[in-house]
């Protein structure tokens, strides 16, 4: 799905949910800045493309960004600075990241070791995936100003995965790990959503998607009080995924905007002792 799509959504939310709209304002401010990116991935040819993802690579190398930097680092000034308008307490310390990373030649580097940090390493493993050192704030504005880049290779190289051989607990695209999933109205089959890119990918119920970890006791969730939404948690890694159960709910759902419209999700697992990293 397109910036573009989930703007139209949030913004339709943002009339309706007030109690939101300081946090839908922020999140559509930097949609619409990130909608204004016009990005070409790269073609891949099919043979590359499968033989990586029978190795359980993901198709986008960090070496092989197709940025045109300039671009990604105007628009992470602007990231950073609607940041610090939206989140006034925090403007000192966005003002420092624009400062800091205002030189095209500063990004690169930044972008590539971000995107090196991916759970592919400890796939096979019941570990939890060592967390790159950026800070929260970093990563945010990070993650946004990447956004177009990543999301247009996404959509471009869609009909590349199959969809039934992957079940990996990492994105086929970029290699990041999931934020938010849904479960399937007709089969109940989670699907992922990679919160780097925003592509969807299926994989186990009962398995956690960010260290692997499948002892039924380590496993668990939490349901709202309506059904709709889930809190899946992890005793192993203490991570936590934000899920919606489809077959709750008679309307469509746009998981992009669900990651937004869900966040007081993660301030309850935050304050439980549960980390997003």
């Amino acid at each position: 799905m397109s910036d573009n799509e989930t703007l139209t959504y949030l913004k339709a939310e943002r009339a309706r949910r007030p109690e939101l709209a300081e946090t839908l304002d922020l999140h559509i401010a930097i949609l619409e800045a990130r909608a204004a990116v016009s990005v070409t991935p790269p073609p891949l040819l099919a043979d590359d493309a499968g033989a990586r993802l029978a190795r359980g690579e993901p198709l986008l190398h960090p070496a092989d960004l197709p940025f045109d930097w300039e671009v990604g680092t105007r628009l992470f000034q602007t990231i950073c600075t609607l940041a610090a308008q939206y989140r006034p307490d925090e403007a000192d310390a966005f003002a420092e990241l624009a400062r800091e990373f205002a030189s095209p030649a500063r990004l690169p580097e930044l972008a590539r070791d971000y995107l090196a940090s991916t759970p592919y390493a400890t796939r096979n493993t019941h570990e939890a995936p060592t967390p790159h050192r950026h800070s929260p704030l970093l990563t945010f504005a990070l993650n946004n100003a990447l956004h177009p880049f990543l999301a247009a290779c996404a959509r471009a190289w869609r009909p590349l995965v199959d969809d039934g051989m992957w079940y990996r607990a990492h994105c086929p695209i970029c290699g990041g790990a999931p934020d938010f999933a849904a479960l399937e109205k007709e089969s109940g089959a989670r699907r992922l959503l990679c919160a780097r890119c925003d592509f969807e990918w299926t994989f186990h119920r009962a398995r956690c998607p960010f260290c692997n970890e499948e002892a039924p006791g380590k496993l668990g969730y939490f349901p709202s009080p309506d059904g709709v939404y889930r809190l899946y948690t992890c005793e192993n890694c203490k991570r936590y995924l934000k899920t919606i159960d489809r077959r709750e709910l008679a309307r469509e759902v746009h998981l992009p905007a669900e990651r937004v419209l869900t966040i007081a999700m993660d301030v309850a697992a935050q304050q439980a002792g549960y980390r997003y990293e």
